[in-house]
């Protein structure tokens, strides 16, 4: 069989590589498939500048780097640094006719309608007190002075035993007029009872048991209404032999009288005292 002569083959065409035109740069394919801006730098927030006007100080102070996301509360804040304002001092703002109080502490300043050049007034709020008269059930008068509308109840009445000199176990209820206050009163505010600068109040002083020691403050360590003579012989000495002072008056106490004892401290105190009772 003849085989036939083949021509030779020619090589075969390189192919044609596809161009591709090379990526952004700070964008990779797929990086931010489905999510808009990812990588996209987000816009700075504009700051910008207001003025503050201190009426009581006639003085004008310019405030920076505020944003639209400013809260009032952030931008007195910053009020009563730039102003000096004392620790515990009230001030508020007005915005043209708009007085800021405490309900909008919250919002921002874009939806306060404040921007560049806005100009604020500050005002401050005197912290005004009052005094009281207090008067105990044989006519001794006592007067407490410094309360504000917004003390507790508590408070004035701490304030009162402490100026009748009240220890021991001994407590002081107050009455106004026919108003007997009562003991789950004492988170109220003085407005709220309807005490008021001038008022008159009657002291009532009544027994309490002393609920912890005046030296290690333990409660459960105190014995109440005991004899010094029998607590002495049972912290193993004879009940003839001691020599105690009261730890609030520091009056000598008698082996026979009732008093409270701290176990801990091994020591004793007056229910009622006789020099806060003169």
């Amino acid at each position: 069989r003849t085989r036939l002569a083949s021509s030779p083959r020619a090589p075969p065409a390189p192919r044609a590589m596809a161009s591709v035109a090379p990526e952004p740069l700070g964008h990779r394919a797929g990086c931010c498939d489905g999510v808009a801006s990812a990588c996209e730098e987000e816009p700075a927030m504009a700051v910008f500048s207001v003025e503050v006007y201190a009426v009581e100080d006639n003085c004008t102070r310019t405030i920076d780097n505020l944003t639209a996301s400013t809260t009032l509360a952030a931008l007195v804040e910053i009020v009563k640094w730039e102003l000096a304002f004392e620790a515990g001092s009230e001030m508020y703002l007005t915005l043209g006719t708009q007085v800021l109080g405490p309900n909008d502490m919250s919002k921002t300043l874009e939806a306060l309608g404040a921007s560049q050049g806005a100009i604020f007034a500050c005002n401050c709020l005197e912290r005004t007190t009052f005094a009281v008269y207090v008067v105990d059930m044989i006519g001794r008068e006592y007067m407490v002075d410094g309360l504000e509308d917004g003390m507790s109840f508590a408070i004035l009445v701490s304030r009162v035993e402490r100026e009748m000199a009240v220890v021991g176990d001994v407590k002081v209820e107050l009455v106004a007029g026919t108003r007997h206050f009562e003991a789950h009163e004492g988170s109220k505010t003085l407005v709220a009872l309807g005490i008021s600068g001038g008022c008159l109040l009657t002291a009532v002083k009544q027994d309490k048991p002393k609920g912890s020691c005046s030296l290690c403050f333990c409660g459960y360590t105190v014995n109440c209404d005991v004899t010094v003579g029998a607590t002495h012989e049972g912290w193993g000495h004879r009940w003839n032999k001691c020599n105690y002072s009261c730890t609030h008056c520091f009056v000598p106490i008698q082996s026979s009288d009732k008093v409270n004892a701290c176990e801990s401290c091994k020591c004793f105190w007056h229910r009622k005292c006789p020099v806060a009772n003169e």
